[in-house]
């Protein structure tokens, strides 16, 4: 099914920084619920949403590793950073 402009439309997850870049950069590479996930959006593209808030400091080690990867620290707010595969 294409969307009005003339796009498939995809699932999306939200999560906070700075678990978004840590996903996008395949770091972080499981994300766990404390509900099951939707059956639509496993084994499809989904859209990696970065959340408008930093929820908490990630740490020292986790901060080096964004700044040595992507040169600055995790910017991306209230948009897209990634697209990617899920899997079960």
């Amino acid at each position: 099914m294409t969307g009005p402009i003339g796009v498939d439309p995809v699932c999306a997850i939200t999560l906070d920084q700075p678990w978004a870049s840590l996903t996008a950069l395949g770091i972080k590479t499981v994300e766990t619920r404390s509900w099951p996930a939707p059956e639509r959006p496993i084994g499809q593209v989904i859209a990696v949403h970065a959340g408008r808030w930093v929820v908490r400091r990630p740490g020292d080690r986790i901060e080096r590793v964004l700044q040595d990867r992507l040169k600055v620290k995790p910017a991306i707010f209230g948009q897209v950073c990634d697209v990617m595969q899920s899997t079960n």
